[in-house]
């Protein structure tokens, strides 16, 4: 092995993209608003549903009855 490839690495570059629009405090202050708008209290099935959903993994609408 010459110096030069040490440091490179097993595997090459990452094909992933980053999410391209994700910005938790927007998400965060639109959660909130919507809480505050439907009177979602914390611990109740609808605020676990809006706050832990996950739209992009499992494809649900947290913003649904």
């Amino acid at each position: 092995m010459r110096f030069s490839e040490f440091g490179k690495g097993v595997y090459g570059p990452s094909k992933l993209k980053p999410l391209e629009g994700s910005n938790i405090s927007k998400t965060a202050n639109a959660i909130k608003k919507y809480q505050k708008k439907h009177h979602l209290e914390p611990g109740s099935e609808g605020w676990i549903k809006l706050w832990f959903a996950r739209p992009y993994l499992t494809g649900e609408n947290p913003y649904s009855k």
